[in-house]
């Protein structure tokens, strides 16, 4: 086998392996948990305010702050920007609640982290071929 060959084929694999594991922890009950409800916030922030910061208030009175990259809160926030089917249920409220907003509001930014996942492995794949 070629070295090109075998490059693709471990990148193949891996990425498989991944999506699967992606594909079962989307199905969690509670997903805006541990440092998701930053980066959410912070998107929601962006697309509501045009503000950066992870600190969720209920007004205008949202302070700009950083604590979290702001790479992933931008491609969110064109989401929210976008109106993608559920996005209108997150809220400050749902957000800082216990249980959360629920499994809907995140179908589509799943499905754009899975995305942008296989992206990074087919690009770090043709650095290392």
């Amino acid at each position: 086998m070629s070295h090109i060959f075998k490059g693709w084929l471990i990148c193949l694999l891996g990425s498989i392996i991944c999506l699967a594991l992606m594909a079962y922890k989307s199905n969690m009950q509670n997903p805006d948990y541990a440092d998701s409800r930053q980066y959410i916030s912070s998107a929601y922030n962006l697309s509501n305010y045009n503000i950066y910061s992870q600190n969720l208030r209920t007004g205008e009175d949202v302070a700009p702050a950083i604590g979290r990259e702001p790479g992933f809160p931008l491609i969110l926030s064109y989401l929210f920007d976008q109106k993608f089917e559920g996005t209108e249920l997150i809220t400050p409220e749902c957000l800082l609640s216990e249980p959360g907003c629920g499994l809907k509001p995140y179908k589509s930014a799943q499905w754009l982290n899975r995305i942008l996942f296989a992206l990074a492995g087919i690009c770090l794949s043709l650095i290392h071929i």
